[in-house]
């Protein structure tokens, strides 16, 4: 689970307010220069033409899981809340209520953390839609929160960032924008391209080279078209439950370039 950027606290926002760091500099991804000799989406894009190229969000691949965990909490602080509340008062002793509202003040923040941990996902969008202009040269993408992002595809600096699993213990890799101050070169905002699931750091490279292509090459549809094979059914609309299940079965099978299906059957 990668819930950075999302809005749980400030430890999870993604990187603002500092320049970039020896790692981030040494990864630059440079425009206008090949990176990949095969080009993947990844299961990444929504929509494709020759004006614009829709993908998912950082958090689209991952989505769910503050969900699975937030749910069965929730649930279990609440049992406990319940089934003491009527013991209580079924004793109706004052020291039986002492020891009650002890225990609510002790599970209270548990229960704030659930709550919040739930909402980050919980009525939410299905994904935050980023769309690339090609025409135009633009990047425009909707952030968690209502927020907005519009910027010129030349004043992105972009890198392969690293972020590091704290319960696997490993690391996933994304293709990451960064919009910096243009005197003191301080990291204004930051904005995920592409995220692979649980992406090497070869996927993020083979995902930032379609992007490129797309986004540079004078037959870059054509190119891009020919190497996605679907795109998510989630235009408008919730992800069915019988294409999560595909997609996560693609995700999983050696070669899921080999799958021969349309988004729209789904």
């Amino acid at each position: 689970m990668d819930i950075k950027g999302l809005g749980l606290s400030k430890h999870f926002n993604l990187p603002s307010g500092r320049k970039m760091n020896a790692y981030e500099l040494s990864n630059i991804l440079i425009k206008g220069k090949k990176a990949h000799d095969a080009p993947n989406d990844h299961l990444s894009v929504v929509e494709i033409n020759n004006d614009y190229l829709e993908m998912v969000d950082r958090w689209y691949a991952h989505k769910g899981h503050s969900l699975l965990y937030a749910i069965p909490l929730l649930a279990l602080l609440l049992f406990i809340i319940i089934l003491f509340f009527t013991a209580t008062l079924e004793k109706n002793e004052i020291e039986a209520w002492y020891f009650f509202s002890g225990m609510t003040v002790f599970i209270l923040p548990f229960l704030y953390f659930g709550i919040r941990l739930f909402l980050l996902e919980g009525f939410k969008k299905t994904y935050y839609p980023i769309r690339l202009d090609r025409k135009k040269q633009e990047v425009y993408a909707i952030l968690p929160n209502d927020g907005f992002l519009k910027i010129s595809w030349h004043d992105l600096n972009i890198h392969v960032a690293e972020n590091k699993q704290s319960v696997t213990l490993s690391s996933f890799y994304e293709v990451r924008g960064f919009i910096l101050d243009n005197e003191t070169e301080v990291i204004k905002q930051s904005i995920t391209l592409g995220y692979p699931a649980w992406g090497e750091y070869d996927d993020a490279v083979s995902l930032w080279e379609f992007i490129r292509i797309y986004m540079e090459e004078k037959n870059g549809y054509e190119k891009c078209s020919e190497i996605v094979k679907v795109c998510m059914p989630i235009k408008e609309r919730k992800e069915s439950l019988r294409f999560s299940i595909i997609r996560v079965m693609a995700l999983l099978a050696p070669n899921y370039g080999g799958l021969k299906f349309q988004a729209q059957r789904y």
